[in-house]
């Protein structure tokens, strides 16, 4: 038994044989893993005279397991094995996809381990190496892997497809190896791992597995012709949604007349190309995919306020990467603050592209307010004062400066505010001034009563209030003046508003002015009286004026009659007249008897007249009676009356 290396794309295979001109070879790969052998077994089979070649494109042939019989081409042989289990249900050789040429195991054979136990999955694809190898000889792709494993790894055949011209060889011998030989060819190998030896009875299983499962035999597949006629397409990445990118297909392996070639505008989607030359074809298939639309959309906060302002954010989906934003009002930030108004804003991904956005941002109309008043009528009256709010959001609270929380208030004249606030806590403020009229006075004036029983004018006079005045007298005149007598009077005066304010007035007069005259009386007859014009009343000092011319107060008079004016400082007269009488001319008469006796009496009587009784009598002999008894002789009386 000889042992040969040969190395086949960086990887070593040992070649079991005495010499290379044999048409059977048995391939194993040596993998060092943590000290332990992982065994690969191929079986290649070639075949000194190829039948004419035939097109592969798309046909598969199936090389049954198990010793079965191929119906489909009689002249076809196949390996046969006396596994026990996990042998492939079959071999499949054709061209899969224009120009790669597959042998795929479904199932993979038994992983033995020294300790015994399952056997583990194990696929292997080998690829058509392309340019070079156009016409390759089926019966060298006839393959079964065998994996001896030591440990529980199981590496495959080859990380990557191996190209078919790795394995055609020329010539070659096999022969079976020996427990012995596999073990040392195994310890040589992991010499170098310390003290750990695997023992011939360790080895004895897969060894006998290996000698005991490959009978030599022949495949006859004919031989096979796959084109190489590749397709190549490539297309840069649509950068926005709804954009186009241009595909470029193009072809190697064909030659100067390959058709479906060029560049294709699209849009997102999937598409289908093949390229043809001859029989042979090529297609792929790509799926071309777009960026999610650019959009976006503004979201705001309310504005509460007229004035007030809004917070605006641009809320993005889509497009590519990072934004950037763009305002209307200029600004670059994600988020602004505005008042009410129109915006836009522009938001660009990192591909440039473009989508933007407008929102209209309202905003409350001005919260205002303005206080109506009723007008104060009458001075001291009250105003109804009512807050007249507009704009702003919602019901209104009230806030006046009397403390009161109505929309209508009662007040007095004077200064008054009202704040007015809605629902959002704006608010506005308004104030007003309430005036009044004047007091509504009346004050009557009033000529004086110079003379007793005379007239006084009364005058209304009013101030204040509103308008005109109309009037009423207690007597019932409407005037604003009237002549009235002495006497007490009220007045009522009513403005243009309804609003009255009365007055009174006492009207005195002087008393009457009256004059008696007062006399002496004259006591004897052609005597003198002085008459005295006593004044009353009226006013002031008074002047006198007798019917005798004279002008003071007290005159001497004789009998007679008299009158005398009395006027006063407001030229009031009053009158009087008298008439001053005097006794009668006293006058004695004696009545005398005769005296019958001498020496006696007689009786003599003196009979008065005139004069004012009574009388008293003196007679010459002393005596005081009217009538005395007198002697003869010569005798005298006085009589004197009462006036003496």
């Amino acid at each position: 038994m000889e042992l040969q290396i040969i190395s086949v794309k960086n990887s070593f295979y040992y070649l079991f044989g005495s010499n290379l001109n044999l048409n059977s070879m048995k391939t194993i790969k040596l993998i060092q893993h943590t000290c332990k052998i992982l065994i690969f077994m191929v079986l290649l089979t070639y075949m000194a005279n190829p039948v004419s070649a035939q097109n592969c494109q798309g046909k598969t042939l199936t090389i049954g397991g198990w010793g079965a019989s191929n119906t489909s081409n009689p002249n076809v042989s196949y390996l046969y094995t006396n596994f026990n289990s996990a042998f492939p249900n079959g071999l499949v050789v054709g061209c899969s996809g224009g120009n790669t040429l597959s042998l795929t195991s479904p199932q993979a054979v038994t992983d033995f381990l020294p300790s015994g136990g399952s056997a583990s999955p194990l696929n292997n694809t080998y690829v058509n190496p392309g340019s070079g190898y156009n016409n390759v000889l089926a019966g060298q792709l006839v393959a079964v892997m065998l994996a001896v494993g030591f440990d529980n790894y199981d590496e495959g055949f080859s990380s990557a497809a191996a190209n078919l011209g790795d394995f055609v060889f020329t010539s070659g011998t096999f022969q079976g190896m020996t427990v012995s030989q596999f073990l040392v060819l195994a310890n040589n190998f992991i010499g170098g791992c310390g003290t750990s030896q695997y023992t011939a009875a360790q080895f004895n299983e897969a060894a006998t597995a290996i000698n005991q499962n490959f009978d030599e035999g022949n495949v006859n597949l004919g031989y096979l012709s796959c084109c190489s006629l590749k397709i190549h397409v490539s297309y840069d990445p649509i950068k926005c949604h709804g954009g186009t990118t241009t595909v470029h297909v193009t072809a190697t392996g064909g030659g100067s007349n390959v058709q479906g070639v060029g560049d294709f505008v699209v849009g997102a989607g999937t598409y289908t190309y093949t390229i043809t030359e001859g029989n042979c074809t090529d297609t792929a298939s790509i799926v071309i995919g777009e960026p999610s639309l650019l959009a976006v959309n503004i979201g705001n906060t309310p504005i509460l306020c007229h004035g007030g302002m809004s917070t605006l954010t641009a809320n993005v989906s889509g497009g590519t990467g990072s934004y950037t934003y763009l305002w209307s009002n200029g600004a670059t930030t994600q988020s602004i603050q505005v008042g009410a108004g129109v915006y836009s804003v522009d938001i660009t991904d990192a591909n440039l592209c473009n989508s933007s956005a407008s929102i209209t941002v309202s905003e409350p109309e001005q919260l205002t307010v303005n206080i109506g008043s009723t007008p104060i009528l009458c001075h001291g009256g009250m105003s109804t004062l009512t807050a007249n709010a507009s704009g702003g959001t919602g019901s209104y609270s009230y806030l006046w400066s009397n403390g009161a929380t109505t929309q209508s208030i009662q007040a007095v004249a004077g200064a008054y505010s009202v704040s007015v606030t809605d629902i959002n806590s704006c608010s506005s403020s308004a104030s007003v001034t309430l005036s009044e009229p004047e007091q509504l006075a009346v004050n009557i004036d009033s000529t004086p009563i110079l003379c007793h029983g005379g007239m006084s004018t009364l005058t209304a006079n009013g101030s204040g209030g509103t308008g005109t005045y109309t009037y009423l007298w207690s007597n019932g005149a409407t005037t604003q003046s009237i002549q009235a007598s002495a006497g007490t009077y009220s007045v009522s005066v009513t403005d243009a508003n309804s609003c009255s304010s009365s007055a009174s007035v006492t009207v005195s007069e002087p008393e009457q002015l009256a004059v008696n005259i007062g006399s002496t009386p004259i006591l004897c007859h052609g005597g003198m009286s002085t008459l005295t014009a006593n004044a009353s009343g009226g006013t002031g000092s008074y002047s006198y004026l007798w019917s005798n011319g004279e002008t003071t107060q007290s005159i001497q008079v004789s009998a007679g009659t008299y009158s005398v004016s009395v006027t006063d400082q407001n030229s009031c007269s009053a009158n009087a007249s008298i008439t001053i009488t005097q006794p009668e001319s006293l006058g004695l008469i004696i009545n005398k008897g005769d005296v019958t006796c001498v020496g006696g009496t007689a009786a003599v009587s003196a009979n008065v007249t005139g004069g004012t009784p009574a009388y008293s009598y003196l007679w010459s002999n002393g005596a005081m009676t009217q009538t005395v008894n007198l002697p003869v002789g010569n005798f005298s009386v006085t009589v004197t009356d009462a006036n003496g």
